[in-house]
């Protein structure tokens, strides 16, 4: 390697670690624990579930008694063994190893955190392993964590981190490994369908259709024995995961309360136009709002390779074959992705890895090609890209950060008030002794988890087990003792305020704490000048 590509790296790998370090810095405070805008809820009810499975073997939700995700979420979401195992397990070592002490999301954002870094080393020797140059490793590398995406779902006690990486090394090591005689692919395939499950139902949904290539493209089809072996290897993958879920659940669902959803899938509405209007546009939206700087690249790769194709003959078929098959298998997760995927912000990160790794391949192959003039005008416009990418991540990563820090400031000295003001209470009554069963919306949750007590969410009301109960029904079976609400500065979602309590029981109520601020991001732009309108956190004891 020449000193002035040596240099390059160098200092593309710097800017690596500055960026990491600004999400570092962040990384518990930006967004705010439970974030409503992006996921409400989610990182309590997700650390719970995984702590009720490594303490008692049952994946299921325990802030939510009588709801449909006490009982099962079915075989294609309630199999995520090995997710539950990675996040959960570290939650009972805690007192082991003093760096994941803290409050549990904080535990959960650390090893999102950790994925995070792993899906960039899984980038870099993926893209060795297609012959793709230091210096263009680095770029990519730098391009992905120079992302609004990479620092929303890196900052989330969610799993959206460890399903793109997996996803990205199905996509990456399958083009490289099918040519391999010595291995029965009929059987590694098949298995493969099942085992996605153990990570997270999405794994499956968007890699599905790139399994279902290699097979293809293995040959599997042309024979009868490697069909039945490749169908048997599933079925018995999924008849494990089914004995299972039945040993520890007393369940045989296949897709639990998700049995409704396949309506919200886009391939659904393939007969109505303005349906997938809205989704192409919403897609844009998000990848020109979370990962503009890999859209810009997008655009300057399109023009390349019209230009290359037109001038100088340059084809796709070009291309070494583990390279071309690659970029079918990230084609078919892209689709997958549009058409069977909802289009949530947060999902983006499932399929941004892999995208970036199909850039790098297809630069490399231009850069091999082209004339010297035009890879040296090809590559002066992909730096210009990604500067500007870095520029805008580190205006954006500032403000959200300064603003997430203002945020889960005032949120958790509310709530910590809140609570000690709930236990002064509970001393008095005449079920002291008890731990106070305590319902809290979307802002309190985050700090009430780690409380002794017991915390209810509103699933119970959202997903009842029971749809022949009334609201007040369920609430009068949860036994609460206490309630903590928030009422927003702005936005109406009601069932964050007061009115997310039974009218009944809060008509039975009594105030016994109120604090005001900018204690949640309800409808709330992350931006310093919009702090100042606040929101009031409500107990009330019953």
């Amino acid at each position: 390697m020449k000193l002035a590509s040596k240099l390059l790296l160098c200092g593309l790998l710097a800017l690596i670690a500055v960026v990491l370090i600004i999400n570092v810095r962040y990384l518990y405070t930006a967004p705010i624990a439970n974030t409503w805008i992006w996921w409400p809820g989610d990182e309590t009810w997700l650390m719970s579930q995984y702590h009720e499975f490594v303490t008692t073997g049952h994946y299921i939700n325990p802030l939510a008694p009588g709801s449909i995700f006490a009982q099962s979420s079915g075989l294609m979401f309630g199999s995520c063994y090995l997710t539950a195992a990675l996040y959960g397990l570290p939650l009972l070592l805690g007192t082991i190893v003093p760096i994941i002490k803290g409050h549990t999301i904080d535990v959960g954002r650390t090893i999102s955190f950790v994925f995070s870094i792993l899906t960039l080393f899984a980038l870099w020797m993926i893209a060795k392993r297609y012959n793709v140059r230091a210096v263009l490793r680095a770029f990519g590398c730098l391009l992905l964590a120079s992302t609004v995406c990479f620092f929303m779902t890196s900052h989330s006690a969610r799993s959206d981190m460890l399903i793109g990486l997996t996803i990205l090394i199905i996509a990456g090591y399958i083009p490289l490994m099918v040519d391999k005689p010595q291995t029965n692919w009929a059987i590694v395939l098949g298995l493969l369908i099942p085992i996605s499950l153990l990570v997270n139902g999405h794994v499956l949904i968007v890699s599905f259709l790139t399994i279902g290539y290699a097979t293809w493209s293995r040959g599997i089809f042309r024979s009868k024995k490697s069909v039945l072996q490749c169908i048997g290897a599933a079925t018995a993958g999924f008849a494990c995961l089914l004995i299972i879920q039945w040993a520890l659940l007393g369940s045989l669902s296949l897709v639990g309360p998700f049995n409704d959803t396949s309506s919200t899938m886009p391939f659904a509405r393939l007969l109505h136009p303005r349906a997938h209007l809205t989704n192409y546009n919403w897609r844009l939206f998000i990848a020109n709002s979370w990962s503009p700087g890999v859209m810009w690249v997008a655009e300057a790769l399109l023009a390349a390779i019209i230009w290359g194709a037109i001038r100088y003959k340059i084809r796709f078929s070009q291309m070494e074959p583990a390279a071309r098959r690659f970029i079918i298998c990230a084609a078919l997760i892209v689709l997958s992705s549009i058409y069977i995927e909802y289009y949530w912000p947060r999902y983006l990160i499932y399929v941004l890895p892999t995208i970036v790794l199909s850039f790098l391949i297809v630069i490399a192959h231009l850069l091999r090609t082209l004339p010297r003039s035009s890879a040296t005008a090809l590559t002066i416009v992909l730096s210009v890209c990604l500067a500007f990418a870095i520029l805008k991540y580190q205006g954006e990563a500032s403000r959200l950060g300064a603003a997430g820090e203002i945020i889960t400031a005032a949120n958790e000295s509310a709530v910590t008030d809140a609570l000690s003001t709930i236990h002064s209470r509970q001393s008095v009554r005449s079920d002291r002794f008890h731990r106070p069963r305590i319902f809290s919306t979307v802002p309190g949750q985050g700090i009430v988890m780690d409380d002794s007590c017991d915390l209810l969410t509103p699933v119970m009301y959202d997903w009842k087990g029971d749809h022949t109960l009334t609201r007040d029904e369920v609430w009068q079976r949860a036994k609460i003792d206490y309630a903590i609400v928030c009422n927003q500065a702005q936005g109406n979602d009601r069932g964050e305020a007061d009115s997310s309590i039974d009218w009944l029981a809060r008509s039975r109520a009594r105030l016994i704490f109120e604090r005001a601020g900018p204690i949640s991001d309800i409808d709330r732009p992350y931006d310093l000048s919009n702090l100042k309108l606040l929101d009031t956190l409500r107990v009330y004891e019953f």
